[in-house]
């Protein structure tokens, strides 16, 4: 008896080969993220090193500077703790950027919020 051989593709490809559509920003982010598939530990590395320098410090500014509510707190740290659990787990790249992705606009939202409410 022989072995039941499947082939089946690693990305599922909805353009023709002929095809020439344009390239949209999407096209471009997935080509990115499809192309540091190799580079997962590298990417995980920076991601955390820029939301641990740049963005808790930020939020640290926030509270005690601009006196921010406690929620901003509890949201962003859910953020970063759900970012850490993910890059961690062994999720795909597009799952890892689209959190990354959420938790700096997160951040730059709550930045526009407390200092124009201040």
């Amino acid at each position: 008896m022989s072995a039941i051989k499947i082939h089946a593709p690693l990305y599922w490809n909805h353009k023709q080969a002929g095809q020439k559509g344009e390239n949209s920003v999407s096209d471009k982010l997935l080509a990115f993220t499809h192309g540091q598939v190799k580079n997962e530990i590298p990417m995980f590395r920076n991601l955390v090193i820029v939301q641990c320098v740049l963005f808790l410090p930020l939020l640290a500014l926030l509270m005690f500077g601009f006196h921010a509510q406690l929620s901003l707190l509890i949201v962003t740290t859910a953020l970063f703790l759900i970012n850490i659990v993910i890059d961690m787990g062994g999720s795909g790249m597009r799952t890892v950027n689209s959190i990354f992705a959420l938790g700096i606009l997160d951040i730059l939202l709550l930045l526009l919020l407390v200092v124009s409410l201040s």
